[in-house]
């Protein structure tokens, strides 16, 4: 097969070299060999704190970032997990003041994550201990989406990848997504009891 040309996002040229189907075959093979109690581990973890099949009444697009979340969890895409919990929390809240309609769609569209956990909150839409679990996550996602921070930055450099403290940031990065899905399980058991006020 010869080589191909096609044009990329920003228009330069990407040139799509040929592989071998048969060695990509074996290097899944060999990554799945590989990984797979690890990821049995973490499977443990999601299902621990999962809801049962058929208990969650959320939108389409909340509900796919949730199955997401754990796609990544279990695959060990800590940061991933982190930020699509957050995204499931946003798209909750989202949806349910579209249910409801006290929000306009162009007002909702400009309420950053922080000032919709505020507007929920002074509407009574979450209780205190669930705006605390929503602010300790969208506190968890800011680490990754804006570092600002030495802490956070090293978790990422090359320098920790190549020396022994890239294993202890991968812990702080798996703690977070742990804590990040604990969290969002607890919101959407929530949810589940109460379908959120009418």
């Amino acid at each position: 097969m010869a080589n191909r040309k096609e044009s990329g996002e920003i228009g330069h040229d990407i040139k799509l070299v040929p592989h071998d189907l048969h060695t990509e075959l074996e290097i899944l093979q060999t990554y799945d060999e590989e990984t797979r109690k690890e990821r049995a581990i973490r499977l443990q973890f999601i299902l621990k704190y999962d809801i049962k099949s058929g208990g969650l009444f959320i939108s389409a697009l909340a509900y796919f970032y949730y199955n997401e979340a754990k796609l990544c969890y279990v695959n060990g895409s800590f940061v991933g997990c982190t930020l699509l919990c957050q995204m499931a929390m946003d798209q909750l809240l989202r949806s349910y003041y579209r249910y409801i309609g006290t929000i306009d769609d162009k007002k909702l569209a400009g309420l950053g994550f922080f000032e919709l956990l505020g507007v929920a909150r002074k509407d009574r839409i979450v209780s205190k201990a669930e705006y605390d679990l929503m602010h300790k996550i969208r506190l968890l996602r800011k680490g990754y989406v804006h570092p600002k921070t030495i802490d956070v930055t090293m978790k990422f450099s090359k320098t920790s990848y190549e020396n022994e403290t890239f294993n202890l940031h991968r812990v702080e990065v798996e703690d977070d997504a742990r804590n990040a899905w604990k969290c969002l399980m607890t919101i959407l058991k929530g949810t589940e009891r109460t379908e959120m006020k009418k």
